[in-house]
């Protein structure tokens, strides 16, 4: 996984964006947020970004032709906000980019103590989300909660707590 730098400029709105979940975010690493507060906050951050700035923002069309599309599985670049006016130096959060060839699935899994968010950009995906039901050293057993069509725009969050 190599690292995608995003360009200088950054227009206010989608730079006031990333302060904001920079901070809701810093907020969680500290305990002073709840994962299901954070997983609120981020969402409603999400809707009210507008998808052209964003995309504009990270250099989409560059990130989508240098998107790698294994056989097998998601492809994903880690993205790195240079020098943007606001942000600290080393954020709290690590974004992504990822790219999946039509017809590639991600088998059901659960990470252990990690919260994250994921926003369709371009496309659309059959998506399903699960909660533990049981979460044993060798075993995880889940049910569905949610079984949708993911379309450009949309919001998922995921925790040990919800989803």
């Amino acid at each position: 996984m190599k690292w995608m730098c995003l360009p200088h400029s950054v227009k206010p709105i989608v730079r006031k964006w990333l302060i904001e979940m920079e901070d809701v975010t810093r907020q969680l690493r500290r305990g002073q947020l709840k994962t299901i507060e954070w997983q609120g906050l981020i969402e409603s951050l999400l809707s009210r970004v507008d998808l052209n700035d964003l995309l504009a923002a990270i250099d989409f069309d560059r990130l989508a032709k240098a998107a790698v599309f294994p056989e097998d599985h998601e492809s994903a670049e880690e993205l790195k906000f240079s020098r943007t006016k606001g942000l600290p130096k080393n954020l709290s959060f690590i974004p992504f980019f990822y790219a999946m060839k039509k017809g590639t699935a991600i088998v059901p899994h659960g990470h252990r103590n990690m919260t994250s968010m994921h926003m369709m950009l371009k496309g659309q995906a059959h998506g399903w989300q699960f909660e533990r039901v049981a979460d044993e050293a060798q075993y995880l057993t889940i049910k569905p909660t949610n079984d949708s069509v993911q379309e450009t725009g949309a919001v998922t969050t995921v925790s040990d707590q919800k989803e």
